[in-house]
């Protein structure tokens, strides 16, 4: 959040403290909202103790949280939610107009990230490292408190005994004629997990993790080489300064090669074989693209354009990807070369990916942060200045 924002809303939140100070009730009211757990008694460790965090944590000893959190924390306990919000909104909205809504949005998700964390601290590491993305912590701001419960992916044994992992959105894929629910192995998880986050048990990793496998809806019917029925993953790259970006928009696509009046982009996450068994098509394991049997792979390894020594350094780069998270550690000179030998590893797609909510959010105009960008990038001259006119 830019400076002369922070100042804005704390001008409002004066405004608001004033008033409040002029309105003292008779009866006392709550410094902070109420932090209440939901749910059922706990099925596994993770949730019991998030339980017990929950009912132990005093948010007025959190120390991340900044004046600015406490000072609506504050407001909010007394007046609500909704409140606090139409405020807060009403503070961006002279500067931001319609991106308002996103960047009020965004300062309870920062409180929350910063709550979140402070529960999951006195969540043992080892529950934390069993449990997540099959688990995850969800907080929700409601009026007067904020709810704390666990989200969990759905767990089927199958007919030959065997336990796969669902999306609660139940995505299916179809082989053939026949449409198969998308399900994964534990172990095709955890590799997938690697791949995404290199430390993926703080509060904000872990949902971003869970939230791969709970709200994506596409998946890509593929061929891993020579002859190996795959999905193919995709994860979305749309976060400005994030390191998927920087990698996958800055330095492989280019932000001028980017169609800014497009569908929002996606960089390749990787493939999963997948057998079909009682109606489920279940993704087996994980290959990162230019791993052994991946399409990248095989056109690496057929290809008659390169120099020996240039395709033997490749190869050698591509036998090295033990590690799902080497792109996020090393060079991406493979990643480059697949990107650019037909095998596109960032794509812009208009159809929904991931759902979040009712409202599918699929092209750049509709996400604020990509949209500051292209202005940005406008302003700097990367883009042409024509394109003023629908920014």
């Amino acid at each position: 959040m830019k400076p002369d924002q922070k100042r804005k809303i704390r001008k409002r939140l004066e405004q608001l403290k004033r008033r409040d100070r002029a309105d003292q009730p008779t009866q006392s009211a709550l410094q902070f909202p109420r932090l209440v757990f939901v749910g059922e008694n706990a099925p596994d460790p993770f949730t019991d103790y998030l339980e017990k965090a929950t009912h132990e944590l005093d948010l007025k000893m959190v120390t991340g949280l900044s004046d600015l959190h406490r000072g609506l924390l504050g407001l909010m306990s007394r007046y609500g939610k909704s409140y606090v919000y139409q405020h807060l909104r009403a503070a961006f909205l002279a500067k931001l107009g319609p991106s308002a809504d996103h960047f009020a949005i965004n300062v309870f998700m920062d409180m929350a990230s910063i709550i979140g964390e402070e529960l999951y601290s006195s969540i043992p590491e080892q529950v934390r490292k069993e449990a997540i993305p099959f688990s995850h912590a969800d907080l929700e701001f409601r009026e007067n408190e904020i709810r704390v419960s666990t989200k969990q992916l759905e767990r089927r044994i199958l007919s030959n005994g065997s336990g796969v992992f669902l999306s609660p959105l139940h995505p299916t894929v179809q082989f053939g004629n026949k449409e198969y629910q998308v399900s994964f192995t534990r172990h095709a998880i955890e590799r997938i997990r690697e791949r995404m986050k290199d430390e993926y048990i703080s509060y904000g990793a872990s949902g971003d993790v869970y939230g791969f496998f709970a709200r994506a809806v596409f998946f890509e019917v593929t061929e891993l080489y020579p002859d190996q029925l795959a999905i193919g993953l995709w994860d979305h790259a749309v976060l400005p300064f994030s390191a998927q970006y920087k990698i996958y928009i800055e330095q492989i696509l280019g932000e001028d090669n980017m169609d800014w009046s497009g569908g929002l982009p996606y960089y390749r996450l990787g493939y999963c074989p997948i057998q079909l068994y009682d109606g489920v098509a279940i993704a087996k394991t994980f290959l990162v693209p230019g791993f052994r049997n991946t399409p990248e792979y095989g056109g690496l390894k057929n290809n008659q354009s390169l120099s020996l020594p240039k395709k033997r350094g490749l190869l050698e780069l591509a036998n090295k990807l033990i590690s799902a998270d080497v792109v996020f550690r090393s060079d991406f000179e493979l990643i480059q070369w697949f990107h650019e030998n037909g095998f596109p590893q960032v794509r812009q797609m208009t159809h929904e990916v991931f759902r979040y909510s009712d409202r599918s959010i699929r092209m750049i105009v509709d996400m604020p942060l990509l949209v500051a960008r292209r202005r940005q990038l406008i302003q700097q001259g990367v883009l042409p200045r024509t394109m003023f006119q629908d920014s």
